[in-house]
């Protein structure tokens, strides 16, 4: 049964089935249930559902690709904005309200944002000459897209912010603040 209740969920994810209210109902009031009662079976395949939605976004942006890196950043949110609002038109309503998806998704994307994020900052400010323009650049769009996600959620993201993952590298600033203040 859960391998045919993945089939169709590919299947709805894929585009591959005409939208109807049967598919839906079957999804959200028959599988969803069913799910409902095996929580480990539930989570599993919550957890395959948010791997099939993000997996564009892992593939695109890769950190050791251009489009994976710092200048982009602002890129990567948008693309996760849009995903979650074809998400929110297309297939929330083939899950029950309680799993709440779009929360669990913005979770899932903090996850794998946070790690990539944490791997580039690294990268580009252990470096000699690490630009303050992008520093800040990052730093702000990050904040926009947390104030986004906090807006859109109200406030009930749990994941740590990303934000905080620039922390770390604040002496940098201060330091060309210093320097631009001696000058």
């Amino acid at each position: 049964i859960i391998n045919n209740v993945r089939k169709l969920y590919m299947q709805v994810l894929d585009n591959k089935l005409q939208p109807s209210e049967t598919i839906e109902k079957q999804l959200r009031d028959g599988a969803c249930e069913l799910l409902d009662s095996e929580s480990k079976t539930k989570t599993e395949m919550i957890d395959w559902v948010l791997g099939k939605l993000l997996y564009e976004i892992k593939e695109i942006f890769q950190i050791d690709d251009e489009a994976g890196s710092l200048e982009n950043l602002s890129r990567r949110y948008m693309f996760f904005k849009k995903l979650l609002n074809n998400f929110n038109s297309k297939y929330a309503i083939y899950f029950l309200p309680s799993w709440e998806m779009p929360l669990q998704l913005a979770n899932k994307f903090f996850q794998l944002t946070r790690n990539d994020l944490k791997a580039l900052l690294h990268k580009e400010f252990k470096g000699t000459e690490p630009s303050i323009d992008l520093f800040m650049q990052s730093l702000q769009v990050t904040l926009d897209f947390e104030k986004y996600i906090d807006v859109r959620f109200s406030n009930k993201c749990k994941e740590e912010k990303l934000s905080k993952l620039f922390e770390p590298y604040l002496s940098l600033w201060v330091s060309h603040q210093d320097k631009m203040m001696e000058n």
